[in-house]
């Protein structure tokens, strides 16, 4: 897509912005953000807002509280689940590279738990982020690399192949290589009113630390800094605990606000969804 066929986009959020001095930064944002969309080939289309949803367990069942800078989910004492999703644009202006200096982030990232990748795979990581000024900018970039690499089917011919977990655990060995932490978490994503679980239903995706905003869930075939509302963490070692419950929805999340669009791609069905920054 070239840059002319964003510019409807622009102009209608223009219209509305110029008058707004604190507006304009975004504007430039969605300018640069097409010449970056431009030369990539997955469909991606940007998003804000605030996106809210409930659940219930039945029979009924715990879950554990959990909040990082742009997801929240808590259970009230009627048992319902709430989650609640920040998609406003980060801010965020960490250079790249940039020092880990959260001992938490740096710790994960100095582990070395992760298995290191091939030497194919660190020259690759290396390349694709050594043009970044930014550090959302590198998360970017290799998110969207799987994105465009990544198969996602059963039989493993190669690493780009196999499940979530297998796209969940690439994402976060080539962030950790590019020096950018990262860890791997475990939940559920409601596509029924009625969703029974089981190791089927379970879904990998991950969790990135942005120095100066905090940790953020993307998903790497899905979605960039942020999961939307129907993803529900099981922030649990044993999640197998919660096999055949159901999880009722009990209140559907709004869709969020689509920004700017990208709609080519030789990838058919893939639709990404990113925050802006």
């Amino acid at each position: 897509m070239s840059t002319a066929s964003w510019m409807p986009y622009v102009n209608r959020f223009r219209l509305g912005m110029s008058k707004n001095k604190n507006h304009r930064p975004f504007i430039v944002f969605l300018l640069a953000l097409s010449v970056f969309f431009g030369t990539t080939s997955a469909i991606g289309s940007g998003i804000m807002g605030i996106q809210q949803a409930e659940y219930r367990f039945m029979p009924p069942a715990a879950i554990l509280p959990y909040r990082n800078a742009g997801y929240q989910i808590k259970e009230s004492s009627d048992g319902i689940i709430h989650v609640k999703v920040n998609a406003t644009p980060l801010r965020n202006s960490t250079p790249y590279p940039t020092v880990i200096e959260n001992k938490p982030a740096r710790a994960l990232l100095d582990s070395g738990q992760h298995p290191h990748l091939s030497a194919a795979f660190r020259a690759k990581t290396r390349k694709l982020v050594q043009p970044c000024r930014g550090y959302f900018q590198a998360v970017s970039v290799i998110l969207n690399w799987i994105t465009r690499h990544f198969h996602y089917q059963l039989q493993i011919k190669s690493p780009l192949d196999g499940d979530c977990t297998a796209a969940a655990q690439l994402a976060v060995q080539m962030l950790s290589e590019a020096g950018i932490p990262a860890r791997t978490v475990i939940g559920i994503v409601v596509e029924s009113k009625d969703h029974v679980l089981s190791g089927k239903a379970l879904h990998s995706f991950v969790e990135i630390y942005y120095p100066g905003t905090g940790w953020l869930f993307s998903d790497p075939l899905s979605s960039y800094h942020y999961v939307p509302a129907n993803y529900v963490l099981l922030n649990t070692a044993h999640a197998s605990d919660y096999f055949g419950l159901t999880l009722r929805t009990v209140r559907q999340p709004a869709p969020l606000e689509s920004v700017v669009s990208h709609e080519h791609s030789p990838i058919p069905g893939r639709i990404n969804l990113f925050r802006f920054n």
